[in-house]
């Protein structure tokens, strides 16, 4: 699931059970403002996600 905030603000990115972003967060990330995409990872298998 991905969630843009109001106003050009930063996104949330949220995936049940994958690890999310750069620091692969678990389940939720708060993506700055300006990110075009980000990686979700569920065991060996990667997916980029685009926030546009």
């Amino acid at each position: 699931m991905v969630v843009p905030l109001p106003d050009g603000q930063d996104t949330i990115v949220a995936d049940f059970d994958g690890r999310i972003g750069p620091r692969e967060r678990i389940h939720a990330w708060l993506a700055p403002a300006g990110t075009k995409d980000v990686t979700v990872r569920h065991g060996d298998v990667s997916s980029v996600v685009p926030l546009s």
